[in-house]
């Protein structure tokens, strides 16, 4: 009989190894103090987050639970996540921005269907 399989999240894994909340603290600190450079970033990100990421998480740790691909996926997307954008995957205020945002495909937003605000008449 197969356990049920569950959606991993980012706050499972950091009651399961609280050593990821303190790298993602890391994470937000940084994207917190320096300027957006897409390249600095992911140099930052493969030499200082991800190797101390893959101690924690994945094949290379030494939690059994945390010995999956799923787990090193979730935490690998959330930290990633906060180093670029200072919020985690799953925040509401991202999901809502998210939401807004044209879907891959989509034709292109124009204006010309938005029509002028008419002026509201007061009562007199």
């Amino acid at each position: 009989m197969y356990a049920e399989q569950t959606e991993l999240t980012f706050k499972f894994l950091t009651a399961l190894e609280p050593r990821l909340r303190e790298l993602a603290d890391d994470c937000r600190r940084y994207w917190l103090s320096h300027e957006a450079d897409d390249r600095e970033t992911e140099r930052v990100w493969y030499l200082r987050f991800k190797p101390a990421m893959s101690r924690l998480v994945g094949f290379g740790c030494d939690t059994p639970e945390l010995m999956t691909s799923q787990a090193y996926d979730t935490a690998y997307q959330a930290l990633f996540n906060i180093l670029t954008t200072g919020r985690e995957v799953g925040d509401k205020k991202v999901r809502r921005i998210l939401q807004t945002l044209p879907k891959v495909g989509s034709p292109p937003v124009s204006d010309t269907h938005i029509r002028p605000l008419e002026p509201r008449l007061q009562d007199d």
